[in-house]
C-alpha cells in the first residue's frame, strides 16, 4: 500500500473526482481509510463535491472514524462542500446525535455557519433533543 501511494496510485480519480480514499469513506470502510492515511494519503483531500473524509464519515454516523479524521493534521471541520454544508450541518441533518456532540467539542467549530440557502445547523435539526443540544452550545 505504501509503495502504491508513493507512486501516486491513490491520486487516480474517477469521473466524479473521487480518489480511493473518497471511495473507502463513502463505503464507510474505516479500516481501508485509516490504512491509506497511515501510508501517506492526504486525509484533507476534497473531491469535486468538496467533501473530505471527515464530512463523509459524519454523514455515515461513524463516530470512531469521525474521531480519527478530526485528529488528522490539516482537517478543517468547518470546510464546506459545494453547497456550503459543513460536517456539523450534515450530522445534524441526519440526526447523528453522538457525532454532533463530538463535533461540538472541536476547537473552532462554527455552530452558526450557513449553507448556500442561508440555513444553519439549528434549522436542519429534526428532533427536539438535537435542537436543545445545539442551543445549549450557542446555536442561534
Amino acid at each position: 500500500m505504501k509503495k502504491a501511494i508513493e507512486y501516486g496510485y491513490n491520486d487516480i480519480q474517477d469521473y466524479y473526482g473521487n480518489k480511493i480514499l473518497t471511495k473507502a469513506t463513502s463505503k464507510n470502510n474505516l479500516n481501508l481509510a485509516k490504512m491509506l492515511v497511515q501510508c501517506g494519503d492526504d486525509p484533507s483531500f476534497l473531491g469535486d463535491s468538496k467533501r473530505n473524509a471527515l464530512y463523509i464519515f459524519c454523514r455515515e454516523d461513524n463516530l470512531e472514524a469521525v474521531k480519527f479524521f478530526a485528529s488528522q493534521p490539516n482537517i478543517d471541520p468547518n470546510s464546506p462542500n459545494v453547497d456550503s454544508w459543513t460536517t456539523l450541518m450534515i450530522a445534524v441533518k441526519y440526526d447523528h446525535y453522538d457525532v454532533v456532540q463530538f463535533l461540538l467539542t472541536l476547537k473552532g467549530i462554527d455552530i452558526n455557519a450557513k449553507n448556500v440557502w442561508n440555513e444553519t445547523a439549528l434549522q436542519q435539526a429534526k428532533s427536539e433533543r438535537m435542537r436543545n443540544l445545539l442551543i445549549k452550545n450557542g446555536a442561534v
